[in-house]
């Protein structure tokens, strides 16, 4: 990786900080961090590899600090309870 391309990485992953967490925030949730892999083409153009989920997050209510992320399944939750926290979570964000 060049200079120039882990700039540009750097350049992308705050653009999407810049628009996830308001959106989150206005949804009563608090982004504590994310991740994105990037690839190439087959002509070596960098791009985003990755989705935006409950997997690639850590996602808190902002009023209880509830967990709706993957830390859920991390800390031995029963993947029911899983489960419905990331149907409330996308509740919450459909809104």
């Amino acid at each position: 990786m060049t200079k120039e391309e882990a700039e540009e990485i750097e350049r992308i992953m705050y653009r999407v900080n810049e628009v996830l967490n308001p959106f989150l925030e206005s949804k009563g949730l608090l982004l504590y961090d994310f991740k994105l892999e990037f690839g190439r083409t087959n002509q070596g153009e960098l791009k985003v590899g990755d989705e935006i989920t409950l997997d690639s997050m850590r996602v808190r209510d902002a009023a209880s600090g509830r967990i709706y992320d993957k830390d859920l399944y991390r800390s031995g939750a029963p993947l029911d309870m899983v489960k419905k926290s990331y149907a409330e979570f996308l509740a919450k964000i459909s809104r």
